[in-house]
């Protein structure tokens, strides 16, 4: 190896080894193997060094990644464990760490930039990461849940069953084998739920949405309101609820869907970065019943819960469009009940920045149109009679 590298890893343990590396900073992964990454200062090859420098590297540029968003550092870190992962030994306790941090950092990237180069390799990274999981591993639970996650995804990309049927085996191994009263298991579960509802949606069995209906609400029930995730946790079990109402209209689903996302919406302050999507969720909710049974409650309601979620979007935010919309929609449906002429002026408000916020050429822009002309139509109806 040239003497450069062999300097510059030298340089690189020296600063691991005074104190300029926090080495109880934990990596952001599952159970056990957030790990914290010891340096290897008595290193038997420059591979191992090397291997030992760009994993530890990796761990600060992932670490600013997380904290910034800054996709210059993911790109960077992607390019250390990629190396650190050619140059670690077969035998070296770390190697799992770094292919499961190289796996994570790919997924991450993916949900940036959509590439399935990198949705592919992660996937494969998390299938040798499992494959190096001995039964009886306390994390491999949170592994089998990780692969389960990204064949899922690649299911949703592609429509390949087998992907499905796979994600459903890996979330089911996973909930099984997670003992009760692990901090992990209720967001297990809910990923078992979601497997199932995505299998339901695809083939329409009764019995797969059933059953995710029950993993979410054992989900729910597990956690208390002060639990991080409970918001999420609410919202997939009020997606389960609301599809059955879709598709076989019992009312006892559609009452449940909207008390489960109240639950959630009075859990997330204005401020976070999801209670503009939740409102809207709660608003479309609300429609739903209220035209089934016309309860004015329902729709002023609603109308307040989307308004809330445009308020919060920013301008920019590529739902914004579609929240607009939605919002004009409701307004458009008052003003036929009640007659309120504010209602249809300001429907028409809603739907033409909504499609002046829409580009040429995207998919969402000829049912904005459409919805313009219904509310113009209204408003013209209006002025006939």
């Amino acid at each position: 190896m040239d003497d450069r590298v062999i300097g510059k890893t030298n340089v690189l343990l020296r600063e691991a080894t005074t104190g300029t590396w926090d080495a109880d900073k934990k990596i952001p992964l599952m159970a056990d193997e957030a790990m914290i990454l010891k340096v290897k200062v008595e290193a038997e090859s420059t591979d191992d060094i090397l291997s030992v420098t760009c994993s530890k590297t990796a761990f600060n540029l992932l670490d600013d990644f997380e904290r910034s968003g800054n996709l210059s550092s993911l790109e960077q870190a992607i390019s250390q464990y990629r190396l650190a992962s050619e140059t670690v030994s077969e035998n070296d306790p770390n190697r799992h760490s770094i292919l499961q941090n190289l796996g994570m950092c790919l997924s991450y990237r993916f949900k940036r930039l959509g590439n399935i180069e990198d949705l592919e390799s992660c996937i494969a990274q998390e299938q040798a990461v499992l494959d190096l999981t001995p039964d009886g591993h306390p994390a491999k639970p949170a592994r089998l849940n990780n692969l389960g996650n990204s064949v899922l995804t690649r299911f949703q990309r592609f429509g390949n069953v087998d992907d499905l049927d796979n994600a459903i085996a890996q979330h089911q191994l996973a909930v099984v084998l997670i003992p009760d009263g692990h901090p992990d298991k209720p967001n297990l579960l809910s990923n078992l739920g979601n497997s199932l509802h995505a299998r339901f949606n695809r083939f329409g069995n009764v019995n797969d949405i059933a059953n995710a209906i029950v993993q979410d609400q054992l989900a729910v029930n597990l956690v208390p309101d002060s639990y991080p995730d409970r918001p999420r946790l609410l919202s997939n079990l009020r997606s389960s609820l609301s599809t059955r109402f879709d598709r076989f209209g019992n009312v006892d689903d559609i009452v449940n869907a909207i008390a489960q996302q109240q639950l959630a919406i009075d859990l997330i302050p204005d401020s976070h970065p999801d209670k503009p999507d939740q409102s809207n969720g709660l608003g479309n909710l609300l429609m739903i019943r209220f035209n089934r049974f016309e309860n004015v409650g329902d729709i002023d309601n609603a109308i307040a819960q989307q308004q809330l979620a445009v308020d919060l979007t920013p301008d920019g935010h590529p739902d914004k469009p579609n929240r607009l919309n939605n919002l004009g929609i409701s307004l458009n449906i008052r003003f036929d009940h009640f007659g309120n002429v504010g209602d249809i002026n300001n429907a028409i408000t809603q739907h033409q920045l909504a499609v002046k916020l829409t580009p040429d050429g995207h998919p969402d822009k000829p049912n904005q149109l459409s919805s313009l002309g219904n509310s113009l139509r209204a408003r013209s109806r209006c002025f006939v009679n």
